[in-house]
């Protein structure tokens, strides 16, 4: 029976030592670029991985699969979750769940203690700018499919909203009903790709003869919206519309508006992006771009089908975006 490739096998090939093996594996850093990619090219030649699930066994498939989320907490996730979850299961497959809490090195420790683990793949909804890092993943052999993310390549698929478009949308539909200023609240937390939201609202301002825009960070929370709309208030007394971040930012944005005394919509038009269930059931019901997770849960699985199967897929997949008007705009 012929045995599986171990660390040493690859030292052998390259001329290190087999510690140096376990450096690049474990993303440690400490050699050179170049021997790094020898390390690599010779993981991917001899079929190595360490595998502490299926050691031993004459096939390395394991029927799992990995689902690293930023924070589960998250509004949008659960229902995201509960979709793959289901596709997952009517496929045979077992899925372990794990959260990065924002942070770069948590996901590159929980990826690589899943590919240890031998998952047949993992869908990564990534933290910071993670690109590179899912790359070597996927440069080692693990199937990664970036949720919202802009990276593809081989063994490495994204499917991601086209938040650029809807954001232009959402602008447009306030620039087309407000006669004021019109100003965006963003996350002071996130990876560039998710900068599109903002270069949409910039796009549809540019396109109506705004030359100027105003963008406001904060935390992408109910108390982040109360906040934004102090410092929006300070810096544009007279607004009259506002884009936000997420619907939980917008909700916060229109709660703080009633406290002073503004209508919504009549004095200040709020926009969200999201669409959770709570969206429609507050007052007034808020008005946003709709991400259906069904559709996202639908397409990840599939790209991760195909990288399972052939290592390859269609690079970056972009799912459309829908404006509901309810009556906070």
């Amino acid at each position: 029976m012929r045995r599986d490739p171990t660390m040493q096998d690859v030292a052998d090939i390259v001329g290190v030592s087999k510690r140096t093996v376990s450096r690049v594996v474990r993303d440690e850093g400490g050699c050179t670029e170049e021997t790094r990619q020898r390390i690599l090219d010779a993981i991917a030649h001899v079929g190595y991985r360490p595998n502490l699930l299926a050691r031993g066994l004459t096939t390395r498939r394991s029927g799992t699969v990995g689902v690293v989320c930023s924070d589960m907490t998250a509004p949008f996730f659960p229902a995201v979750a509960q979709g793959i979850q289901r596709i997952a299961r009517e496929t045979g497959l077992t899925m372990f769940f794990a959260s990065t809490e924002h942070d770069e090195d948590r996901q590159a420790e929980v990826l690589n203690n899943l590919w240890s683990h031998a998952v047949e793949g993992v869908i990564v909804f990534p933290s910071g700018n993670s690109a590179n890092s899912l790359l070597n993943f996927a440069q080692r052999g693990l199937a990664v499919v970036a949720v919202n993310g802009r990276v593809s390549g081989p063994n490495l698929a994204s499917v991601a909203f086209d938040f650029e478009s809807a954001g232009r949308t959402a602008t447009q539909h306030l620039i087309d009903t407000r006669s004021g200023p019109i100003i965006m609240i963003d996350s002071v937390m996130k990876p560039d790709h998710n900068c599109t939201r903002r270069a949409g609202f910039r796009a549809a301002m540019a396109d109506a003869g705004f030359t100027e825009t105003l963008v406001v960070e904060q935390s992408p929370d109910a108390k982040g919206g109360e906040a934004a709309i102090d410092e929006v208030l300070t810096l544009c007394p007279d607004v009259s519309g506002i884009i936000a971040y997420n619907d939980l930012m917008a909700i916060g944005a229109i709660r703080r508006l009633q406290d002073l005394g503004r209508d919504v919509p009549t004095d200040t038009a709020v926009v969200g992006f999201d669409d959770l269930d709570i969206s429609s059931l507050v007052r007034p019901a808020l008005t946003t771009v709709r991400l259906d997770p069904h559709d996202l849960s639908v397409a990840t699985m599939e790209r991760l089908a195909e990288l399972r199967s052939s290592g390859r897929s269609d690079g970056v997949q972009l799912l459309t975006c829908r404006l509901i008007v309810r009556d906070s705009a």
